[in-house]
């Protein structure tokens, strides 16, 4: 079972293990220990998703680039076309 999913905050958690859990040091450890290991695994779990994120970004942005280079293109055939008449 999860420690976190019973608790509103990470915060909260820390601080009421430290307090509710005074002579058992070893048990506060190995609970501290366990919640750092599952919330450094949620956040590289999130990173690696972020991280695959970025090559579609790229391509995205690369993509919107090429269009606003077209229109702009475009813009100035159409004010040289004005121009001439």
């Amino acid at each position: 079972m999860n420690p976190l999913r019973s608790c509103d905050t990470t915060s909260k958690c820390f601080s009421t293990a430290s307090v509710t859990i005074s002579g058992e040091k070893k048990a506060q450890s190995t609970w501290l220990s366990g919640a750092y290991t599952w919330l450094s695994r949620l956040h590289n779990r999130e990173l690696e998703d972020k991280a695959k994120e970025v090559p579609e970004l790229k391509t995205e942005r690369h993509k919107k680039k090429l269009n606003i280079d077209e229109l702009e293109g475009i813009a100035r055939l159409n004010l040289a076309e004005a121009a001439m008449l």
